[in-house]
């Protein structure tokens, strides 16, 4: 929903396709962005054997500068592997330079970034850790929060348009200003021409003021050990 109603404040008339099952077929390079959300462990082999039928699609995807947004335990489908507490090893797409490492508990509570100089905020639930390999590049850096594993600042993982983050699908609405920047990216690496509308100052008024509201509740609250807390940022400027 998120992503139609910016796309549309943008001037661009979306189309969403949703594939709710794993029999279902797709032609992904039909489409210029894909959301791959959170889901429980418990079914990641399955859907990474169905993906995985799809690989050099899903590598032309990238590679062609198109979006592909994870979220949440998805980040095993697009990892080197995911671990498992169990001794078991799933071995996912290998899109990202990242392995997936089961937690011992979950953890859950809010999550601010820092990415282009946008803050970012939003929640996490935790059920696995990640580590990045020397060359990956992070998605951002915690404001407040738990990083890829205890104490790390770097959060998610980013290679040109593909992006994973612990921050789940209220990203996309609590973060228009980023919304917005991702669709343009996406749709301006497609077409460098293309000529998009841009929101008014006051069109995510309501949103600036829920980030401010949030980091006013997390600077006051007593944070647990391996969660960081640094120095807030500012809002992105209203016409940015």
């Amino acid at each position: 929903m998120a992503l139609v109603r910016i796309s549309r404040r943008l001037g661009l008339e979306p189309e969403l396709t949703r594939v709710n099952r794993l029999t279902e077929p797709f032609d992904l390079a039909q489409f210029d962005l894909a959301l791959l959300g959170s889901g429980e462990l418990a079914v990641m082999p399955e859907i990474i054997d169905a993906l995985t039928l799809k690989l050099d699609d899903f590598s032309a995807f990238v590679a062609a500068g198109k979006g592909l947004l994870v979220t949440g335990n998805s980040g095993g489908l697009v990892a080197q592997s995911t671990s498992r507490l169990d001794g078991r090893q799933l071995k996912g797409l290998g899109l990202l330079d990242m392995t997936v490492e089961e937690r011992t508990d979950i953890y859950g509570d809010d999550l601010t970034i820092e990415v282009d100089g946008l803050e970012l905020s939003g929640i996490q639930i935790r059920q696995t850790d990640c580590r990045l390999g020397p060359a990956q590049a992070a998605f951002g850096e915690v404001v407040y929060g738990l990083g890829n594993s205890a104490d790390q600042i770097d959060e998610g993982a980013r290679h040109q348009n593909l992006i994973f983050s612990h921050l789940l699908g209220p990203m996309l609405v609590k973060n228009p200003w980023f919304t917005a920047h991702y669709i343009k990216t996406v749709m301006t690496t497609q077409q460098p021409d293309l000529e998009l509308s841009w929101p008014t100052s006051q069109t995510w008024e309501f949103e600036r003021l829920a980030a401010q509201a949030i980091d006013q509740f997390n600077d006051d609250k007593t944070i647990p050990e391996g969660v960081l807390r640094q120095a807030k940022l500012s809002l992105p400027p209203a016409d940015d």
